[in-house]
């Protein structure tokens, strides 16, 4: 996982955060923004902008006039499409935006989303899919699991704006995509897969990947491998292997990280699971009455 580098300007009237993944290809920056009474002006992005109004409400302008966003609604603003998003006057004004290269879009997407010239979306789906992308990207978790956020979010605000990816006939049965995607975690336990390279190998657009897998079996492929990872931390926790060595076997390059997933799937930290049969459990019981 990338080291996430942190750039915090300030102003007395505006509060900035502006965080970056060397590790996410496709991400170009997130941030976080306060402002008070701070104009944008007309300017572009040669990338992708979804932006999350949390408090207040703001106005985006485009080329086709002023569109209100109220706290909720998500503005989509296309690579290279002039706008302005500002705050109404003497309103407390929050934000959080997620930046994404322009050439992770398909052509359809990108035709799509230009076709728009900038929208407010309102579905609460593409709302919760950006919570979750700017929530798993600023989180712990390793690169599956972010590409998966991304590509839903991806999938969720295409859905509202434009044609999705077309679907591509699969050369094998959803069966035995199914074996040959979890064949793939399991030969790489040890070390970050991601979405891509899991639809490389059937020939599948990552989104399609993603929808079939969680079908079929219940879990997204990180969710699946994830659970994967605990199972073998367990074999190797209950042969002795400190918790350490344990995590480092099974992928998880942060403790700290193993220690919180562990206890979320086992009910128990690894030490204690490690503890196993050496852990006195004292059961207190009432004197019956009849003795």
């Amino acid at each position: 996982m990338g080291r996430l580098r942190k750039h915090a300007p300030s102003t007395a009237t505006a509060r900035v955060e502006f965080w970056r993944d060397p590790a996410l290809p496709y991400l170009v920056d997130a941030r976080t923004t306060h402002l008070a009474d701070d104009p944008f002006q007309l300017h572009t992005h040669d990338c992708l902008m979804l932006s999350l109004v949390e408090t207040g409400c703001t106005r985006l302008q485009l080329r086709r006039g002023l569109l209100p966003v109220p706290a909720g609604a998500v503005a989509l603003v296309p690579p290279e499409e002039p706008h302005a998003c500002n705050p109404v006057p003497g309103e407390d004004f929050q934000y959080r935006a997620l930046f994404l290269r322009a050439d992770w879009l398909t052509a359809s997407q990108e035709e799509g989303l230009r076709a728009t010239g900038g929208v407010v979306l309102h579905h609460p789906m593409v709302r919760q899919a950006l919570q979750r992308a700017y929530a798993v990207f600023r989180g712990p978790g390793d690169r599956l699991e972010k590409d998966e956020a991304f590509h839903e979010l991806l999938a969720a605000a295409c859905g509202e704006t434009g044609p999705a990816d077309p679907p591509r006939p699969s050369p094998c049965s959803t069966s035995t995509l199914v074996r040959t995607v979890q064949a793939h975690l399991l030969e790489h336990l040890e070390r970050a897969v991601t979405l891509d390279e899991l639809a490389a190998a059937i020939d599948l657009s990552p989104y399609q990947l993603l929808r079939r897998f969680r079908q079929q079996v219940g879990l997204s492929p990180h969710a699946w491998q994830m659970q994967r990872r605990i199972e073998r931390a367990k074999t190797l926790l209950a042969q002795g292997l400190p918790p350490v060595a344990a995590a480092l076997e099974t992928g998880f390059a942060d403790q700290s990280h193993f220690h919180r997933v562990f206890k979320r799937h086992v009910g128990a930290t690894p030490g204690q699971y490690q503890a196993g049969g050496r852990c006195k459990i004292v059961q207190s019981t009432l004197a019956s009455p009849m003795a």
